[in-house]
Parts: structure tokens; sequence; C-alpha cells
């Protein structure tokens, strides 16, 4: 047989391609996951932020775990606050992410105590400034709640975009899904009812919310914080992080428990939503004993800029099963100033009652959504999201937060047949 020669210049050819070739080999896009705790109680930690440029990055979820799509030469910058910054080679990413907390400096070892009276004013005084300036600016989030009851378990996913300086208002849908898990059926699905997503508008200050109207709410004027928290503050230091202040705000005395629970009249029934929560039973119960948010602030030093709040709703009224009822709910914000004010990067809500258990999640995008005009958000988020239709390309484009193990349930458990396509690939979790 005769014996192929490759001539010298074929070779030479071959080689070349092979090597020009060889960086987009090796530097091709792969996906990381794993989970995050804190590095001295290794506790997981639930919402840190992944951050590798603008429209991409994600947040761990509720039990601390996370996934990104990754270039190896990428840089991801690992933030939350009270923790110190970690910034690695995506090529580097472990699969347990651990954060340094910051330490806390006590008044007592402290040559000058901290002002906390001086410093509320400031911050105040700031977030009134930055709302008046920036009411106006809007933000694309990425928006996930999970709701379950005795019937079962449901999930929304949505692009949305919201009014963003100091707190979330005016919701609009892009595009999103919706899903039950077997055992659940539509006629009962608890999101049509409960507005969760209203939770999402709240804060230590808030502007042009209907639904937070009547919840008494720390930092809205200096007044009600001399008249309502004992107040306790101290400085937060690390060794390349941020100094802040960490100011915690916890109601005075014990808040009383209201029994709320009452069917919706037909005329509350009629006037959605809002006529239900806010009509006999705000006025004759929460008037006297209106819901309530305390908590901890996170400020930094140089500028009295909010960067982060951890509290608890007490008193919350909620529509459950038909019936207006409380439940006490955790609220968790981080804020970001990128643009000159204070904005939410993202939020968190989690409730807990004997008949109905949900958790909530808005996650700044750090990009504009191209789409049509979204649906407002009124009284029925499940409207919202049936009448605003799925984009796919949304779902393609952007990094989606790591479902729970329970969301997985629920998104892959069963799908609506007829009105939501199936999930795409690109959102489901190896």
């Amino acid at each position: 047989m005769k014996s192929m020669t490759v001539s010298p210049t074929l070779l030479r050819l071959t080689i070349c391609l092979w090597l020009c070739m060889l960086p987009n080999l090796l530097s091709a896009q792969r996906r990381v996951d794993g989970y995050v705790v804190d590095d001295k109680t290794g506790e997981r930690l639930s919402y840190v932020k992944f951050y590798v440029r603008a429209g991409h990055g994600t947040l761990s979820n509720f039990d601390g775990d996370y996934m990104l799509e990754v270039m190896p030469e990428d840089s991801v910058i690992i933030t939350h606050i009270g923790y110190k910054q970690l910034r690695l080679k995506a090529a580097d990413l472990p699969r347990t992410v651990r954060l340094q907390p910051m330490n806390i400096m006590l008044n007592e070892i402290v040559v000058h105590p901290v002002d906390a009276d001086a410093v509320l004013k400031k911050v105040i005084r700031r977030l009134k400034r930055d709302h008046e300036k920036h009411a106006s600016e809007m933000s694309a989030y990425f928006m996930r709640i999970t709701c379950w009851d005795k019937f079962g378990k449901e999930l929304i996913e949505a692009f949305t975009d919201a009014f963003s300086a100091v707190n979330i208002n005016r919701l609009s849908i892009n595009s999103g899904i919706k899903n039950m898990d077997e055992a659940k059926d539509e006629r009962h699905m608890e999101i049509k009812s409960t507005n969760v997503h209203q939770i999402l508008e709240g804060g230590p200050m808030t502007f042009e919310s209907r639904s937070w109207a009547l919840r008494k709410v720390p930092l809205n004027d200096y007044k009600s914080v001399k008249e309502l928290y004992d107040i306790s503050a101290y400085r937060m230091t690390g060794d390349d992080a941020q100094p802040l202040y960490r100011i915690e705000m916890k109601f005075k005395g014990e808040w009383p428990e209201v029994k709320a629970s009452k069917k919706a009249s037909s005329a509350s029934q009629s006037g959605g939503f809002f006529s239900a929560l806010y009509g006999d039973i705000s006025q004759s119960r929460s008037k006297n004993h209106p819901p309530l948010l305390e908590g901890t602030l996170y400020v930094r030093q140089e500028d009295y800029a909010l960067m982060r709040f951890d509290g608890k709703v007490m008193n919350q009224l909620m529509k459950v099963e038909g019936q207006i009822d409380t439940l006490n709910l955790n609220l968790h914000i981080q804020y970001e100033h990128n643009r000159g004010f204070t904005e939410v990067s993202h939020i968190a809500a989690e409730g807990n009652h004997p008949k109905l258990q949900f958790h909530a999640l808005l996650f700044n995008l750090h990009t504009e959504v191209e789409s049509k005009l979204g649906k407002i958000v009124g009284g029925n988020l499940l409207n919202a999201v049936q009448e605003a239709g799925y984009d796919s390309e949304l779902w393609k484009q952007y990094d989606i937060i790591r479902r729970t193990e329970e969301e997985e349930k629920i998104a892959f458990g069963r799908k609506d047949e007829g009105d939501t396509p199936p999930l795409p690939d690109a959102i489901r979790n190896d």
C-alpha cells in the first residue's frame, strides 16, 4: 500500500489553526455551582451577591446555593454586607465559598461612642433626598415567589421593571411563568389572592406604596424612631472592608398579638385585595395595633449610605384561604449606590402562617430588559403574569438564581398546559 505523506506547508497551517483555536477552547463558558457559608460558624448564607459585569451575576438562594455561567478568566466579586468582600477568578471559584464576617466594635471599647441619633438623622435626610431627586429612576429585576399550603405548592418567576429609588414600587411584568406541583389546583392558587409581591415594596423607609401605608416604618420620620424603638449602635470594621455602622432598632415593650381573622365580605371581594386588606379590619384592628417593622440597619460610615436592612414585620395582615389574618414575616434588603442614589439591589421576604408559607425574592439585573410594554401589577400578580406572556429570549439571556430543592420540585413536577410553554433548558439546573 502506498503511504500518504503530508506536505510541510499543510502541516504548518494545521498547527497554526489549532493554536488559533486553542484560546477559545480553553476559555469556553462553563457553569459553576456550590454554596456560601459564614467562615466562622459554618452557617449557610442566603442572598449573597455574585457580580461579574452588568447584566451578568446572581445571588445565592434561600439555602445558600449558587450557580453561575462564567468564562475561566472572568473576575467574580462576591459581596454580602457585614462580611469582607471576596474577589476571585472564575476558574478558582471553590464549591464552598467562605465569607469572613466583619468585626463589631462595642461602644465600651471605642474612644468615641457612636451617636445613634445623629447617624439616623443623617441617614433619613439622605434617603429623602435620594428619593426626591431620583423617584423616576427604574431598574429591571428578576422575581421569584414560592407559596405552599394544604393544597400544594406554587411558583411564579418573572422579569420585571420597577421604580427602584429607596424602595420598590409600581412593579410591572415583562415576561413570566407559573407552575404548580401535582397536588395543586389553579382554583386554590394563593398567589392569586394574597399578592405576596406587595411585601417587596417594603423597607425601613417607603414611598408611594399603598400596601405599606398603614405599617409603622422606622425611618419615615425621626419622631417615630424615638417614640417606638430602643436603639443601639456599633461600629463594624474589616481588613479591607468599608467601615459600617450597625444600628439595631427594637420595638419598645411587647407588641400585642392581633386576632384579625375574618371572612372577606362580598363588598371586599368585589373591591379586590386592597379593600379586603384595608377595609373594616384595617380600620378597627390595625389602627390600634398596625403592622410594625423592626430590625437592623447597616450604614456606610463615610457618607451615611444605607447598605443593608434585616428586619421583621409583626402583625402583617394578609388574605389566607379567603380570610384576613395576621402573620410575622422576615425581610432582607440590600442596597447599592452605583447610579448615585440609594437603590434596591435585592429584597427577600419569608412568611410563615399555619395555613400558608412563602418565599419572595426580587433581584436587580443591572441592565435594561428589552421587551414589550410590561403589565402593571395591580391587585393580582397572577393576572399580570398571564397577560404579559412568555419571552423565551429573556430566559436564555440572564443568569437565573439557582432554585432550592423544593422550588425545583414545583418547577419540574408539573407544568401547566396551554398557557405556559415548557421551561427552557437554559434555566434547568444540573
